[in-house]
């Protein structure tokens, strides 16, 4: 099969042996047919697993899909609240799955 570019697709997998073919499985969800290489997907589960009224101690885990490269890093960013949303401000770029915000 030749997959399309900018199609999505669904998959299935069945299990055969010589009394049949099993239950078969899909996908949950549809994939978009593109190039392997692209940027990764969001971390994970990022939470605040300690505040103080100085720090926040922020965790995540790694993206379910690196798109292909190796994670070099996750940009930390912070809003105050009541800020427009364009008004992110970079705080740190860290190789760690967490980062303590001072």
């Amino acid at each position: 099969a030749n997959l399309v570019p900018g199609t999505e697709y669904f998959f299935r997998v069945t299990a055969v042996n010589e009394y049949g073919s099993g239950v078969p499985r899909d996908i949950p969800k549809p994939v978009l047919a593109t190039d392997p290489l692209s940027e990764p997907d969001p971390p994970r589960k990022v939470e605040v697993a300690e505040i103080t009224k100085n720090s926040a101690t922020l965790t995540w885990l790694p993206p379910l899909r690196d798109g292909g490269s190796k994670i070099d890093g996750y940009l930390i960013h912070y809003n105050e609240e009541g800020q427009p949303e364009h008004k992110w401000t970079q705080y740190s770029v860290v190789k760690d799955l967490n980062i303590i915000v001072a």
